[in-house]
């Protein structure tokens, strides 16, 4: 129905009309609010009205004429707050006078209630009713701010309303909506009321974040405005026959970001597009030996955003292999075994529960349930869950692995490790058999004996997993197959993960700590969350030397910076996290880690040493705060000078102090948090740590300057010129 829809408003649509006039000229500047996502604009009457400061720069927010009325959207419900509306000359006021094309203010309504901005409107002239379908005849303004999917009838109605003259304002972070949503099982371009109204008439709302420029703002441009309209580029694809010559790299990126927002059931878009693409093989596949760049593959890159929305399609029944999927995540030997396992799974272990077994790419497991039920639990296939659409290289495919439901037979274009994970409060204790996936490597602790890894060391599969009490690795076959000490290597970092929860002032973690090593990660050389991802160099192995991960006698005397540094990240608390430290209180882990697993003593810390000169110079210039901020390495010695003179144990009781506090006694910002944390620690070190912390250009907040149980203390000065030795 929508797609008829679609052609009648096609039809009925006047010629386009370019809205630039009625927006703000070149150079105007709208402050960026919260982190705003993106609107993709492929219609024939679309236009974006403002883009982002990206190097390769996206609709902010859009518009477009549907027969007599018009759609404004954009990616940030923090643009209908109060200052954004006020403001005579600003780009929400110029919003709403080209949606109602200089007309009075009418009948407006919001179709979530939303008092402030009811307020608002009314303050703007508009008569404000509540949302009423039957009623929408009578109304010109429709708000809508991310409500979720709408019954046939009245998306039928929206759209007849619309064409008659309607005008909608559509204000939505789509990334947020889709992590709030998500629980539902609800996707952005199917189920967002918004993009269900917008995408027949070339607007929806899709994921990621808008960059703004360098302080905080977007800039009006209307050249870039001009460029981020994909009609006109798929009109020149129909006209010269699907010549990747004819486009420029951003040009086709630009459709390479719709074609991934779109659902591939889009007919006035994504259809003729997908129709002029080369089919992809093999040989054209990403690879971690053919990667596809975005400059020079980037017509390629388009067949695989398109093949890929297929591949989401693939079920037991229509399974499909993934080309490329040999070379990352892995094929298996030809004449590997598919095994039948029983296993059991606990609805109280949070997380994923590994099975030790692979699924090959395109291979159908077959799961019989022996005991339980499977309402509540999630099957997944594959552990590189970091996706790489908005990287310039693609080693791999940028999506590989997949979850669902647990089904009788699942599938997946890519395989890779199979894992149980419990959802929710109705999993209940499950015991399944497994048939038709091969074994992997996989050593448990307290499960495995020496004996046993022997063998299981050389099983088929392409990836293996270690399993500790606290911390599972996740790392390629070749790099265990002539490790002889799993045992004590998982103790080690067990023991790195059970003190540093010891040391935040937690308790050791029911769910274990996850490491998985990817040919390329999401974001940075590493990252935190669950998993934590890492590049491969540190679980393959090295020339005479084992992997990283897996070198014990290496991880004894060096420690590993990166892997302490991003535990610490999981650990870190936004009690004693203010802006500026996202960096830096997380490395308090690195250097505690390093000193209790490697024997290397905070202040002398190789990592740290590297800082002493800019943190004298720092000081030598005055202490700019705001340029500490800037510098973790020289705001970590800050922390560390405390940890040289007083050990660990005040630190930790900070973060204790923290653990305990009411909701109500929380710190509410930036200055609250300094104060809690300058406060708390003098407290612990029986120090007045105040001229200590100014000396570091620290602002000392009047509260403190007041307090008295700060007075009687002793104050404390380390010896600055520690850090020019």
């Amino acid at each position: 129905m929508r797609f008829a829809i679609t052609a009648l408003l096609l039809a009925a649509a006047a010629p386009a009309q370019e809205p630039w006039d009625s927006f703000p000229s070149n150079g105007h500047q709208v402050e960026r609010t919260g982190s705003p996502g993106f609107v993709a604009v492929y219609g024939e009457e679309a236009h974006a009205v403002l883009t982002s400061g990206d190097k390769r720069p996206q609709a902010v927010a859009a518009v477009t004429t549907v027969g007599k009325g018009r759609a404004f959207a954009i990616a940030h419900n923090g643009y209908l707050s109060v200052k954004f509306w006020q403001e005579e000359s600003g780009f929400m006021q110029h919003a709403l006078r080209w949606l109602r094309k200089d007309q009075k203010p009418g009948v407006a309504a919001c179709v979530t209630a939303n008092p402030g901005l009811e307020s608002l409107l009314r303050e703007q002239g508009y008569t404000v009713v509540p949302y009423v379908l039957a009623q929408l005849q009578d109304l010109d303004f429709l708000l809508l701010e991310g409500e979720g999917p709408r019954a046939e009838e009245e998306l039928q109605a929206w759209h007849a309303w619309l064409i008659d003259g309607g005008q909608v304002l559509a204000a939505i972070c789509p990334w947020g909506w889709q992590q709030i949503n998500s629980r539902h099982g609800w996707e952005l371009p199917r189920d967002m009321a918004a993009n269900q109204l917008l995408m027949p008439h070339g607007l929806l709302f899709v994921d990621g974040y808008a960059a703004a420029k360098q302080d905080g703002r977007f800039v009006v441009d209307v050249d870039t405005c001009r460029a981020m309209s994909c009609w006109p580029l798929l009109e020149k694809l129909r006209k010269r026959g699907g010549n990747k010559h004819s486009f420029t790299a951003q040009e086709l990126w630009q459709l390479e970001k719709t074609l991934r927002g779109l659902p591939a059931g889009e007919q006035s878009f994504v259809a003729p597009l997908v129709a002029s693409l080369p089919e992809l093989d093999e040989a054209s596949a990403p690879t971690p030996d053919s990667p596809l760049r975005a400059k020079e593959d980037a017509w390629t890159r388009l067949a695989v955003v398109a093949l890929d929305q297929q591949l989401q399609k693939a079920t037991a029944n229509n399974p499909q292999v993934a080309p490329g999927a040999h070379a990352f995540p892995g094929s298996v030997p030809k004449k590997a075994q598919r095994v039948t396992q029983v296993m059991s799974f606990s609805a109280a272990q949070p997380g994923w529960q590994s099975t030790g077994l692979y699924l090959a790419p395109g291979e159908i497991l077959q799961v019989q349930v022996l005991a339980g039920e499977t309402k509540g639990w999630q099957c997944r296939i594959g552990a590189h869950a970091d996706k790489l659409w908005h990287k310039d290289r693609w080693p791999r495919w940028p999506s590989v692995s997949r979850s669902g439901e647990v089904s009788a037979n699942i599938t997946s274009p890519f395989g890779g490790l199979v894992y149980l994970e419990a959802k929710g409060k109705q999993a209940q204790d499950l015991e399944l058999q497994l048939d038709g996936a091969v074994l992997a490597p996989w050593w448990q602790q307290g499960k495995t004996s020496d004996e046993e890894w022997r063998l299981l060391r050389e099983h088929p599969a392409p990836w293996a997993e270690l399993q500790g009490q606290y911390l599972i690795l996740t790392l390629p076959s070749a790099s265990v197959r002539e490790l002889d000490n799993p045992q004590q290597l998982m103790d080690w970092w067990d023991r790195v993960v059970k003190e540093q929860f010891v040391f935040a002032g937690e308790e050791p973690p029911l769910r274990p700590e996850r490491f998985v090593s990817d040919v390329l990660i999401s974001a940075g050389y590493m990252h935190s969350g669950y998993p934590i991802m890492m590049h491969l160099d540190v679980a393959e192995a090295r020339k005479n030397r084992p992997a990283v991960l897996v070198d014990l006698e290496e991880l004894q005397s060096k420690g590993n910076w990166g892997c302490f540094h991003e535990l610490g990240h999981n650990r870190q608390k936004p009690t004693w996290t203010f802006g500026g430290t996202g960096e830096v209180t997380n490395n308090l882990f690195s250097l505690y880690s390093g000193e209790h697993r490697s024997g290397i003593t905070p202040w002398e810390n190789p990592w740290l040493q590297n800082q002493k000169k800019a943190g004298a110079a720092y000081l030598r210039d005055g202490a700019d705060f705001a340029q500490w901020k800037r510098m973790p390495g020289v705001a970590l010695l800050c922390y560390a000078q405390v940890q040289k003179a007083f050990g660990w144990e005040p630190i930790s009781q900070v973060f204790r102090v923290a653990r305990d506090l009411a909701p109500a006694q929380l710190p509410k910002n930036d200055a609250a948090k300094q104060a809690f944390w300058i406060r708390e620690l003098s407290l612990a070190c029986q120090r007045d740590l105040r001229p200590f912390h100014a000396m570091w250009g620290w602002p000392i907040a009047e509260s403190l300057r007041q307090d008295s149980s700060l007075d009687e203390l002793e104050e404390w000065m380390p010896d600055f010129a520690e850090l020019k030795r």
